[in-house]
């Protein structure tokens, strides 16, 4: 259950996603059916409340989400000694979140992150790790897409003509909408960075990440 919900910090990792649920399903009673959609933690819900509701230990507290009380957290990294972090450790956590193709460039995805600590405290920083949706931009407020036959995408136009608009809908990934199959266009107010992404982290491992965005 947590390679599955590490695996939702990655759009791309579709296969591997529906592979661990196929093999849940054929090691459980649970009949549950997952179509993916915009929103991949929402779409895979349903496994974690089962895995919840199963079990009689306190299992919630091995799946931290962005649900989770945001003070709570902050509580938690006020007692955390940031002094034994390492940069090269954390460079190696924030390249396996996934967090380097969108901010260690500027891109439409996300901000670069130089100077980051400078303008942010320790807590707003992991503020707005933890919870990406509580202050974004409106420069970083994607949009959402839904075709006719019934495709939805998330993401950032970056080329529009009358007759294409192509979406960027991740760092390295963008898909392409014609006139042949016509879609409607809205606002969304979720963040396209994924929640979760200090998932597991232990506070060594937090400082470590820390230490490397100092660096930035």
């Amino acid at each position: 259950m947590s390679i599955l919900r590490r695996l939702l910090n990655d759009p791309k990792k579709t296969s591997p996603r529906k592979a661990i649920t196929k093999l849940l399903q054929e090691w459980t009673s649970a009949d549950i059916e997952i179509t993916e959609g915009i929103n991949l933690r929402e779409s895979y819900q349903p496994w974690f409340d089962w895995f919840a509701e199963t079990y009689d230990q306190d299992v919630s507290e091995l799946f931290w989400s962005a649900d989770q009380d945001v003070d709570a957290f902050l509580k938690r990294i006020e007692a955390i000694d940031w002094s034994p972090g390492e940069a090269e450790r954390g460079k190696a956590i924030f390249a396996e979140r996934q967090c380097t193709a969108c901010h260690t460039v500027q891109t439409r995805i996300g901000p670069h992150l130089n100077g980051i600590t400078k303008r942010f405290s320790v807590a707003d920083l992991f503020a707005e790790i933890i919870d990406p949706n509580r202050n974004l931009s409106p420069a970083y407020a994607p949009r959402v897409y839904e075709t006719k036959s019934g495709e939805s995408y998330f993401g950032f136009p970056v080329y529009n003509s009358p007759a294409t608009t192509i979406v960027q809908t991740g760092a390295s990934t963008t898909v392409r909408l014609t006139s042949d199959d016509p879609y409607t266009e809205r606002k969304s107010d979720t963040s396209l960075m994924p929640a979760g992404l200090l998932e597991g982290l232990s506070d060594q491992q937090l400082a470590d990440f820390y230490a490397f965005i100092k660096t930035l």
